[in-house]
């Protein structure tokens, strides 16, 4: 027999054939995380629905958010310290397009010369981040006030940069029935009827979008932006025929802020609000119960976006998110109705389901609006092209408890009512603040302010949860204050991960 000499292999050749396997596992490993294995995601948002309306019950004692309750809450996780850090509707949904605070992406009310949507720069957003890490995108529904204005001039060019499909209403968008929706190429007309029910029109698009499936094999993001539970122009919201007069009995919520008593501690604008008389709070019960019966309608399509999901076998993975723009007011500190002051409208619902999501979880962090983006980002594989002021919540999922998360965020309108503030979160003692500063004149000279204790400490050891005893005047916060003061005045500036 012949001998068979050794083999002789170089070093060279060693090492290259190592980089040759190195090499595929990298391509494997990005294989697994940027293709169909990322995650779908479902972006839901309603407008104008405060946190307190998931709990609202039908005289059956059936929630009125059953479905979203049922499908996404007991499914996944909610988090019960959300916050939108701008309350009103364009500020805060361009905030979810960038990632970033109000004074950074500059959309600093819903009209111009300070806002709407002739003031949002599309150049960088997240459907462009989410289109260029291979996403497959379509917005349903309500976008940012004004956009009907900016485009008409324009003859209705194509839709914004980042969005493969498009189906978004037109002025005015708060409209229930006799409304338009531009689909990229041509102008809709939907009338009276049943079947031109805009938050019914809204669900069958989404389950059209499920069931044909345009995006192939790649991960797609839905968002749908349903208009209720917003009143129409100067009127009250109007539910679908199938659910009118479901909640003419249920009681108008009336927390211990209801038609407060004594304003005095409360800014000027405050003050000047009369106490809330017999036919106001008639008014007040009446426009509640219609909003909440629009929610129904929303909760069904819900359910049946849910069930396409389902059937077409997407639901293993996609992730789902429920929540809305901004709160609203009803009768609280004597305000009739709207979302301009920093009180319960900054609260909002939030909760999230699919792969990777804890079932069955309650978060208790502080977590806002500015955190949409970076997570979605980090679930798509995605790089985001703007500096970002809010974080993923992918570490806090999988850490719920930590104590490695913000201690506080900023809150912001200052147009309109003029305010900038901070709520704050000790992860160690579990103490809660708010405080905020009231420039009238945008001289940078604090002209009130407001500090809530909302939680016991050794000033205040019954805590104020509902904000009903401001304690700007009490000296025993005075170096608190002072702190809070200090740190205002950074976060008012911060850009990127100075904001975290």
């Amino acid at each position: 027999m012949t001998a068979v000499p050794p083999l002789s292999i170089s070093r060279s050749a060693i090492l290259l054939a190592m980089g040759i396997i190195v090499f595929a596992l990298l391509v494997s490993v990005h294989n697994v995380t940027s293709g169909h294995e990322r995650p779908n995601i479902i972006f839901i948002r309603t407008d104008d629905q405060d946190y307190r309306s998931m709990e609202a019950r039908l005289p059956n004692g059936e929630y009125v958010m059953k479905n979203v309750k049922e499908l996404i809450e007991q499914q996944g996780t909610k988090f019960t310290h959300f916050f939108v850090t701008f309350p009103l509707c364009c500020p805060s949904r361009a905030t979810t397009l960038t990632g970033q605070y109000a004074h950074n992406h500059d959309v600093l009310s819903n009209s111009p010369p300070y806002g709407g949507y002739i003031m949002f720069n599309d150049d960088s957003t997240l459907p462009l981040w989410l289109q260029a890490a291979g996403y497959y995108t379509m917005h349903i529904g309500k976008y940012l006030n004004g956009y009907t204005i900016a485009v008409s001039s324009k003859g209705y060019p194509p839709p914004p940069p980042g969005w493969n499909k498009w189906y978004t209403l037109l002025a005015p968008a708060d409209e229930y029935y006799n409304y338009k929706i531009y689909d990229g190429q041509q102008i809709l007309t939907f009338g009276v009827g049943q079947g031109n029910y805009q938050t019914d029109v809204l669900t069958r698009k989404a389950r059209e979008f499920l069931r044909k499936k345009p995006y192939g094999n790649r991960p797609f993001y839905l968002e749908v932006n349903y208009g209720a539970p917003h009143e129409e122009v100067d009127n009250i919201a109007v539910p679908a025929p199938r659910h009118v007069g479901m909640m003419d009995n249920a009681p108008l919520p009336m927390p211990p802020s209801f038609n407060e008593q004594d304003v005095s501690d409360k800014p000027i604008a405050i003050q000047n609000h009369p106490l809330l008389n017999s036919q106001d709070v008639d008014n007040i019960t009446n426009n509640y119960r219609r909003r909440m019966e629009s929610l129904l309608a929303v909760d069904e399509g819900v359910g049946k976006i849910i069930d396409m999901l389902q059937a077409t076998g997407q639901g293993e993975n996609t992730v789902i998110i429920f929540t809305s723009d901004n709160g609203y007011l009803h009768g609280e500190h004597r305000i009739k109705q709207g979302k301009f002051f920093p009180y319960e409208p900054l609260q909002v619902p939030f909760i999230m389901s699919g792969p990777g999501i804890p079932v069955k979880k309650t978060i208790h962090r502080l977590v806002t609006n500015v955190d949409y983006a970076p997570t979605i980002v980090e679930w798509a594989d995605a790089r985001p092209g703007l500096p970002q002021d809010g974080r993923s919540l992918v570490p806090l999922l999988a850490h719920p408890t930590t104590t490695q998360w913000r201690k506080d965020f900023m809150i912001e309108n200052p147009i309109i009512n003029h305010y900038q503030g901070m709520r704050t979160q000790n992860l160690q003692n579990g103490r809660e603040y708010q405080y905020v500063e009231y420039d009238y004149n945008h001289d940078n000279v604090v002209d009130e302010r407001e500090l809530y204790a909302l939680t016991p400490d050794e000033c205040r050891p019954t805590g104020d949860p509902y904000q009903l005893e401001s304690q700007h005047n009490n000296t025993c916060y005075t170096n608190l204050m002072q702190q809070f003061h200090q740190r205002l005045a950074f976060l008012k500036n911060c850009v990127g991960e100075a904001c975290q």
